[in-house]
Order: structure tokens, then sequence, then C-alpha cells
């Protein structure tokens, strides 16, 4: 055959050469595409019935008998945290959520590839987990193969030689993160990712993290939170159908804006403005009501700006009850000097004003009785002003005679001490009241004792205080 095409003696080499493309020649012939090897290795095979389950089967000719569970390795690698919203307690972010099982019916010979695996764009034609994110509001998982870039989301499969089959997408999820805002703002939220198979219990399949798991991969401080701490963990829950395998990670996020710190400088500055009023002249109506007013309004508008800024909760929040009681701190400037402004009016009407004395009775014979009864004498018109014209004397005198009459006898339905007693009811009280005027100096040095005192049992009870727990046991 040789002789036909190279006639004479053959070199050694060129035997070499012959025998080379002789070779190249049989693989060529021997060499499949992955679509090829994935249409032959897929004939027969079908994607509802687990691997396990599969391979029992056909070992013990359709007996399935202590079928062991099938092992899914998972990794969460978190890329874009968007969001971590307090109002709705949720917690938005973009990543890659890979699994990896072992399906000893899709194994291959691979020593003959240029590469150990094959690559789909596509996991429906074969088994996977039904997997599912707790606590979820939304998710959205990426089924577009890994070249379609259209919305930034991609998926693919590997099927290795082995039979390990690796399928990664891109998910976008917005799940629920129940927060405790008792310590605001020194609080610290904690937020879980899980996530676990809706159907198959824990003798079908568990989950559990891969050794080579990363979990975050974007900057420690996002917004107004700074990430602390993160940590994964495995548990198995019970429920009515079974028990079930869950892969969690809990989220440590710190509290690092300074909004809400700014809220309580700004506080304690309204609270040492309301205590400035003490060092106003008391005569200064006008200023010291609107210092007071004003500190205790703006300080109240600012308590509704931080409940409106969080859920609403039924246990006390920290920071609501700081302003709340820099509030009444407010209000209390504003009724001391309310105090003192009664005190002051007592004083002026004990030092301006005294009680009128009473005209003495006249006795008076009675013929019907035959006693003598006492008769309240009235009160006497008082002499007209000098300076009035003596033109209008007459008719002032007449007037002031006609106010008396009507005087006399309303006086003279009641005893004269009766009618005393109901007009100056007060007037026991009087010194005592007037006593307030001098409010304003021992207020100088206890108001700000006991704010003092506020802010040191306020700070006792928060920042120092032992925090939550994480939400959920590990």
């Amino acid at each position: 055959f040789f002789r036909a095409f190279f006639p004479g003696p053959v070199p050694p080499m060129r035997w070499s050469w012959l025998l080379a493309a002789l070779v190249l020649a049989l693989r060529a012939a021997a060499f499949e595409t992955d679509g090829e090897l994935l249409r032959r290795i897929l004939i027969g095979y079908d994607p509802q019935t687990r691997p396990q389950v599969a391979v029992a089967a056909a070992a013990s000719g359709g007996t399935c008998n202590n079928v062991p569970a099938t092992n899914v390795t998972v990794t969460y690698f978190i890329e874009v945290l968007h969001s971590l919203d307090q109002r709705r307690q949720s917690m938005e972010f973009d990543g890659y959520f890979r699994q990896s099982w072992h399906d000893p019916r899709l194994a291959f010979d691979g020593t003959a590839r240029c590469k150990p695996y094959i690559f789909l764009d596509t996991i429906h034609p074969l088994w996977h987990p039904d997997t599912y994110f707790m606590l979820a509001t939304h998710v959205a998982f990426s089924e577009r193969p890994s070249n379609d870039h259209r919305d930034g989301h991609g998926a693919f499969v590997r099927i290795f030689s082995d039979g390990t089959v690796m399928f990664s997408q891109r998910v976008s999820a917005q799940l629920r993160c129940p927060m405790n805002f008792a310590w605001l703002p020194f609080d610290t939220q904690h937020c879980r990712i899980e996530f676990g198979s809706y159907g198959y219990t824990t003798d079908e399949v568990t989950f559990a993290w891969d050794s080579n798991a990363n979990l975050q991969n974007w900057e420690q401080k996002v917004g107004a939170w700074e990430v602390v701490g993160k940590m994964v963990y495995t548990v198995v829950d019970q429920f009515v159908p079974g028990n079930f395998s869950i892969c969690g990670a809990i989220l440590s996020f710190k509290r690092v804006d300074t909004e809400y710190h700014t809220d309580i400088f700004e506080a304690c500055v309204l609270v040492f403005m309301s205590y400035l009023g003490f060092f106003v002249d008391r005569a200064s109506i006008p200023g010291r009501i609107s210092l007071a007013f004003l500190a205790a309004l703006i300080v109240m508008t600012k308590k509704t700006a931080v409940v409106r800024s969080i859920p609403t909760v039924t246990y006390n929040v920290w920071l609501v009850t700081f302003l709340q009681g820099a509030f009444y701190f407010n209000v209390f400037a504003f009724l001391e000097y309310a105090l003192v402004n009664c005190g002051m009016r007592a004083c002026t009407y004990l030092k301006q004003r005294k009680l009128p004395k009473e005209p003495a009775a006249k006795p008076v014979w009675s013929s019907q009785t035959g006693a003598t009864a006492t008769i309240p004498q009235p009160l006497e018109a008082s002499p007209p002003d000098t300076h009035i014209p003596l033109s209008r004397k007459w008719k002032n005198l007449s007037t002031s005679a006609a106010a008396v009459r009507r005087l006399n006898s309303v006086r003279n339905l009641l005893p004269q001490k009766e009618t005393a007693q109901k007009i100056w009811t007060m007037a026991p009280f009087l010194p005592y009241i007037a006593k307030l005027e001098h409010l304003d100096h021992h207020m100088r040095w206890l108001y700000p004792l006991a704010f003092l005192v506020f802010i040191l049992i306020s700070y006792g009870a928060g920042p120092v205080a032992e925090r939550p727990p994480p939400p959920r046991p590990i």
C-alpha cells in the first residue's frame, strides 16, 4: 500500500509522520461535540427522578430501599447590596447563587476531550433541587444564558466528567429583615438569608455550605449602615410534612448615621435655651413665652420625624423616649414662668390693694317683732372729682348715686360678711402664691441638675445595655 504512493525505501522519520497522521485521523473520527455528547448521555435520562433514586433502581432492578439523600453544596456571593430599608424592614441585593450536586447518570469519559466539562445554558433538561428563599418578598432567578446580557443577568450549567453538576445563576432578591429599634440610634440589626428545598425532606435532599463560600464582596459601609459581622449556618427545620434542610447566613449591620445623633445634640441645645430663660427679666413676658414655646415645638417636631422614620412598634424606643423627656423639660420651663407670673401678680396685688372696710351696722327698733335688728348701712357715693366742670358735676353725681342704689339693693340680699368672703376667697392663699415670684432663683440650679441626671440615666440604660441576640439560634 505504501509502495504505491512512496516507491523506493521509506526513511524511518517518514514512518513516524505516517503514524502520527493516522492517530490524529482516528481521534478526529471519534471526537464528539458538547451537543453530541450531551444528547448521547441524556438518552433515557429522566429529569423528574432524583439521581440516587435512579442509580439505586438500576442497580437493584427497580426496588428502592435505603436510598441515600442527594447532597447539595451551595454558595451565595452577594455582589451589590442595594438598600437596607428600616421603614419596610427589608433588604435588597443582587448576587450569584451556585449549587453543586453529584448525578452519576451524567458521568462521561473526559480524557479525550479538551476540557473536563460540558457547558449548558439551561438547567431544564437535568434534575435540579427546588430551592427557594425564605423570608422573601420578591426573588428573581435569571434563566437566560450567560451570553445574553440584555438585563445584566445570566445563568449556566457545567457537567463534569465524574457526574458533578454545577448550576450558577444570578439572583435579585428582596428579603424581610425583622428589626429591633429599642436602642435607636445605637442599634445593631441582624438580617437573615435562608434557602432550602421546598418539597424534598432531609431524607431526600440535604444542603450544606461550600468550604470556600464567600458571602460578601461590597464595601463595609452601605448607606447609613456598616457591616460588622457575617456568619453561615445549617439547620434542620421541622414542619408538618417532615424535616427540611436549611442553609442560612446572618449579616450584622451597625448604624453609623449621624442624623439621629444630631437630633440628640440639638434637643440638648434647645433645653439649654429654655434654661437661659430663667435669667431673662420676669417682666419680659413675650420673650420668655416665645423661647419656651418654640423650643418645645421644635423638639416635638424632631420626635415626630423619628417616629415616622421607623415602623410602628409596641415597645419603647430610646431616641423617642429621650426626645420626649427633652420636650417635657421645655414644657416645664413654660409652666414655670406661668407660676412666676402668678406670683408676681399676687405680690403686686398685696402691695397695692387692701380689703375694703365694711361700714358698722346701726341698730334699728322693729315694731313688729319688738326687738332690735342690725341693718347694714349702704355704701356712700364718692364725691365727684374737683376737676370736672360744674355743669357736669350734678350729672355725674346723680349717676353715681343711681349706681350706689343698685349696688345696695344687691348687697342687701346677703349678709355683708358672706359677700366679702365670696369676693375674697383667694385672699388666704395670696401670700403663698406671692412666694412663687422667686421660683426663678431656685430653677437656675435645679433645672440643669435634673436634666443632667436625666441624661446620665438615659445613656446608662442605652448604649451600654446588652444587645439583643441574633434572631435565629445557631
